[in-house]
């Protein structure tokens, strides 16, 4: 089965509550699933930004990434699921100065691919850098790829590609 949705630039709230209703409000199983991996996608950047001082933020990203997760970051470099989370756990350096990425927001949602129990969800995370205490210019558009598997009813991410997109500043 193959199901391609393109989300408008901004998505709205309301568009993501209609998304979100679960088999009370009408929905079937499936479709309710689907709701929580686009959710994610949507909710992954701003789990990012958050990761180094909230737990809560680090767990979510946790609780979606598969321990197996293969990571290949903008830059090229393939890294597993606690290189990837390392970068949270640390203190940045120079005692909190230094460029940073923000994520501020992601468009362009689609689903390439969806089965029974796997998803491929291409979204395109859009940034900025920053010195970690004002947003400095420099935007980037990065391409992210990710592989989801849906096991004991969640949904985990196996692999993540990221790339920036052509054109921006970020590439």
């Amino acid at each position: 089965m193959k199901y391609d949705m393109w989300t408008s630039e901004r998505t709205d709230e309301a568009f993501m509550k209609r998304l979100a209703r679960g088999p009370a409000h009408g929905a079937e199983p499936n479709e309710q699933k689907l709701a929580v991996l686009v959710q994610a996608n949507f909710d992954i950047p701003r789990w990012e930004n958050q990761a180094a001082g909230d737990p809560r933020a680090l767990q979510a990203l946790e609780d979606l990434l598969h321990p197996s997760l293969v990571f290949r970051r903008a830059n090229g470099t393939i890294v597993t699921l606690s290189e990837y989370l390392q970068r949270f756990r640390e203190p940045p350096p120079s005692g909190g100065k230094g460029i940073s990425v923000h994520r501020w927001g992601s468009t362009e949602l689609k689903l390439l691919d969806l089965t029974a129990d796997s998803a491929v969800v291409s979204i395109v995370v859009h940034t900025v850098e920053t010195d970690r205490e004002s947003l400095m210019g420099r935007p980037g558009a990065y391409e992210n790829i990710r592989a989801f598997v849906l096991e004991q009813g969640r949904w985990k991410c196996r692999m993540w590609v990221n790339y920036p997109v052509s054109g921006t500043q970020g590439s």
